[in-house]
């Protein structure tokens, strides 16, 4: 129904992974980051344990929870319209319709763009300014 899956790679190597692909699935936060940083097109999507996610939603208050995303939300502080750097599916969003039309509709050059706008605001002092905004 959904293609062969078999040309999907599962790595535990995340750096040379995200060096090498053209596009990830993501299930971590700091991956997130990581792969912003890198450049490399994904999709976060994670599946909590249901009382964990229901604990969390009730105490953490971000609109996000991958690494990257937090941090463009942040620096977009005095921007109405605030993007996001690249998309999230949590809980009963991961579906492999979601995760397909998301792959299908990235916009490759904007997230390249926008990461290069992350790495650049994440080099300049960047243990002060991380420490701040989380």
């Amino acid at each position: 129904m959904y293609g062969d899956l078999k040309e999907f790679t599962i790595s535990r190597d995340t750096y040379s992974a995200l060096v090498e692909v053209e596009f990830a699935f993501i299930c971590s936060g700091t991956a997130t980051l990581e792969a912003s940083l890198i450049g490399t097109p994904f999709i976060l999507n994670y599946i909590a344990n249901k009382l964990d996610y229901f604990i969390a939603k009730k105490i953490v208050k971000l609109k996000y929870i991958g690494l990257a995303n937090i941090f463009f939300e942040k620096m977009q502080k005095d921007i109405v319209n605030k993007k996001e750097i690249h998309q999230e599916y949590i809980q009963e969003e991961v579906t492999v319709d979601n995760l397909l039309n998301g792959y299908k509709t990235i916009n490759k050059e904007e997230f390249l763009n926008n990461s290069q706008i992350l790495r650049d605001y994440l080099k300049h002092g960047s243990s002060k300014m991380v420490a701040s905004i989380i």
